[in-house]
């Protein structure tokens, strides 16, 4: 009875240290890449399998999905290795058409994913590993990137209403140019739940306002067995749910619609990820 007692009372504190670990893990934090190009900003992120670096994004920052066309030649795309906060920026350059060209870019008319093969990758250690990047790429010096494992995707299938879910991305079109209030080259993070699935598209309703900007960040997923937390990527952001509100004006019967943010955002899962990896490789 004594040894129960003392194996409830290690239990108990271990699951206190668990839920007490508030910080994010720093590959969480420098996860998201700050996208810029002539028509515009967007997010993406990065990830990783045993040879190769992708560049993941939502279709609609590279394409004009109305028309299926490219909208731009190149992306400007920045990343953090250390801390966002704190840490220096690496940037390189994408020739959106050389990757089109090589073949590099994978995507689908039906789905807001895109996915670029930027280089090839060989691990080092169970952390750190040399890229050798492919000529569709320019950089301004040696890049270090830290891009997400692929083991840490997991599929529509796994995910499951009430989950804890972090949005992040960079939101341009918030905030006042002229009288910043948060540095614009830097991340914004916002934590929610999974509120809803849509089976028949295989889609995620989070409960996270995004704006413009935001599309294309990564969706991390945090959960716990009591011991310890771990955290997953579940999908991409990909736009936000509007409401509206109509205004009638009684003498002249005329009628304004307005839209506005509802505060629930739509994510792709990452299903979607991974097929475009696997049908490509």
């Amino acid at each position: 009875m004594r040894h129960i007692k003392t194996l409830i009372a290690i239990l108990i504190l271990l699951s206190f240290k668990a839920m007490s670990q508030s910080h994010l893990p720093e590959i969480i934090n420098t996860s998201p890449v700050f996208i810029e190009h002539d028509k515009g900003t967007g997010t993406g992120f990065l990830v990783k399998d045993s040879t190769s670096i992708y560049f993941v994004t939502a279709r609609h920052n590279i394409y004009d999905l109305s028309t299926n066309q490219v909208l731009i030649d190149k992306v400007t795309v920045t990343t953090y290795y250390n801390d966002p906060t704190t840490g220096d920026k690496n940037i390189i350059l994408i020739d959106i058409k050389g990757a089109i060209s090589n073949k590099l870019l994978y995507s689908k008319n039906t789905d807001d994913a895109l996915i670029i093969k930027i280089g090839n990758f060989k691990g080092l250690d169970s952390s750190k590993g040399v890229i050798n990047y492919f000529p569709i790429i320019n950089k301004n010096k040696s890049s270090w990137l830290n891009p997400l494992p692929m083991e840490m995707l997991k599929g529509y299938s796994e995910v499951y209403v009430g989950d804890e879910v972090y949005l992040f991305g960079y939101p341009t079109s918030i905030g006042l140019k002229q009288s910043p209030q948060f540095d614009f080259s830097r991340p914004l993070l916002r934590r929610g739940v999974v509120a809803g699935k849509n089976d028949k598209i295989k889609t995620l309703v989070l409960d996270c306002p995004s704006y413009p900007g935001n599309s294309g960040g990564p969706v991390i997923r945090k959960v716990t067995d009591g011991l310890r937390w771990e955290y997953s990527l579940i999908g991409l952001v990909v736009q936000f749910i509007p409401y509206e509100e109509q205004w009638v004006n009684v003498k002249s019967g005329l009628v304004r619609t307005d839209r506005f943010n509802s505060g629930y955002s739509v994510a792709i899962s990452a299903d979607k990820i991974l097929n475009l990896i696997e049908e490509n490789k």
